[in-house]
């Protein structure tokens, strides 16, 4: 017979292979540190044809910096990732841990056809040389016992736009020998910028033939201001069995909402563009759309016609819509005239994908007369040709006074010797001195 003790530590030590089988199936550790954990799956248990939301996190515990990390989630005939399904990390650097941990999500579409029970989620994990394959992260399924079963979501559009109209069929089979009657489903669109478009989001079906493939086909108009991200659209389906018995149900598709990144790049101003000067140009960039521009960075490109000041890259970071900042490039250009200044901007969107557009900017550079006379620039002046003047101005000033010195016959030779003396040791204050009291007239 157990005691109470012991019945306490079997059960402990139960709940221990329980929790160690779980995080086993759901980590992922190699040599160099490199840790991936499956967090959650929402929901917990999901249905054949459902959409899931998995959360991952991603820890550095090794004792190095481990380069290079990228995580690609593979699709299968159990999954197909609707969300962001590559992610680069770039080099994880120590203490990437617990609280610092990088937390990442994505969405998936399961199949309407697979079975319940434990199903694996394929990753490709890469960092540096080393890869790979991880299939032991665990997804779980349900299969729910009904008459009715939902095949899938088709799309005449795969990723929606704002102001687009789009067509959804929502996919049924009626598993049931017998018919079914007053089939009814209602799309839940509530605080959401997407909307049916000349119906109601509801639609009947008086009766559905047993063992049949049938579908629901909405019109859905999307609203322009609308952010871009995958949309989770919950929709209830109502129907009576051939006994009349009632019976309801909810499910889940996902919308893929993508608005393109718009931006404007304006010339904003110029600051001394002269042949074989050091100048300036600024540049304005505006996000004209939607989506936020992420991790925007400009570069110049290099030209045969002027070389690069100072930096050749400005990173601005993440710009909001309607949103406006600014990048100064330096330049020495080696001619004047028009010139055309090639620029590459690099940013991601709001899933991630990585643009990369170019743009061109045209800007006048200056021959170095035409910009001293419209005041681009100071003329140098030639300090040692005025030096030179004002000294010989003195000079000469200063000897012509020690000559009508000499030849002063109103002084005496004593007072002559004294203002030679002042002349000398004041250099031109004694001569100005000498000419304002004994100069002779």
């Amino acid at each position: 017979m157990l005691n109470k003790n012991n019945k306490k530590i079997i059960l402990l030590l139960v709940l221990v292979i329980i929790f160690s089988a779980f995080t086993g199936a759901n980590t992922f550790r190699n040599k160099f540190g490199l840790q991936l954990d499956l967090i959650s799956q929402d929901p917990e248990i999901v249905k054949p044809g459902d959409t899931v939301d998995l959360k991952f996190r991603l820890q550095n515990t090794g004792k190095d910096t481990i380069n290079n990390v990228k995580i690609r989630l593979e699709d299968s005939n159990i999954l197909t990732f609707i969300g962001e399904k590559e992610f680069d990390f770039g080099d994880l650097y120590l203490d990437i841990i617990g609280s610092e941990s990088i937390l990442f999500y994505t969405t998936a579409q399961v199949s309407p056809n697979v079975n319940s029970g434990d199903h694996p989620i394929s990753v490709n994990i890469i960092s540096g040389i080393s890869k790979h394959l991880w299939d032991s992260f665990q997804l779980k399924v349900e299969k729910v016992t009904s008459d009715i079963a939902v095949r899938g979501v088709t799309y005449s559009n795969e990723q929606l736009k704002p102001g687009d109209i789009s067509k959804i069929k929502i996919q049924f089979h009626n598993g049931n020998e017998e018919g079914l009657y007053n089939f009814d489903v209602s799309l839940n669109l509530d605080n959401l910028k997407i909307a049916p478009y000349g119906s109601t989001g509801r639609k009947t079906i008086d009766y559905i033939e047993p063992n049949t493939d049938f579908e629901i086909e909405y019109e859905l108009i999307i609203d322009p201001n609308i952010e871009s991200k995958v949309y989770k659209i919950p929709f209830t389906y109502n129907y009576k069995n051939f006994d009349r018995k009632e019976f309801t149900e909810n499910g889940v598709f996902a919308a893929v909402v993508s608005n393109p990144p718009s931006f404007i790049l304006n010339l904003k101003e110029t600051n001394g563009l002269v042949e074989e000067n050091l100048g300036s140009i600024i540049l304005d960039i505006s996000n004209t759309g939607i989506s936020e521009l992420k991790f925007l960075n400009i570069k110049i490109e290099e030209s045969e016609y002027y070389d690069i000041g100072k930096s050749q890259n400005e990173y601005i970071g993440n710009l909001d819509s309607d949103d406006l900042d600014s990048a100064e490039f330096f330049i020495k250009p080696n001619r004047d005239g028009d010139m055309s200044i090639k620029f590459n901007l690099f940013f991601k969107d709001d899933f991630n994908k990585v643009y990369n557009e170019q743009k061109e900017i045209n800007v006048e550079v200056y021959n170095r007369d035409d910009a001293y006379t419209l005041g681009i620039i100071e003329k140098k002046q030639n300090w040692l040709f005025v030096n030179l003047t004002i000294f010989a101005v003195c000079f000469s000033f200063w000897l012509f006074m020690l000559i009508n010195l000499l030849n002063n016959i109103k002084l005496n030779k004593r007072e002559k010797y004294i203002w030679i003396f002042l002349l000398i040791a004041g250099n031109v204050v004694g001569a100005i001195i000498y000419y304002f009291i004994a100069k002779k007239t």
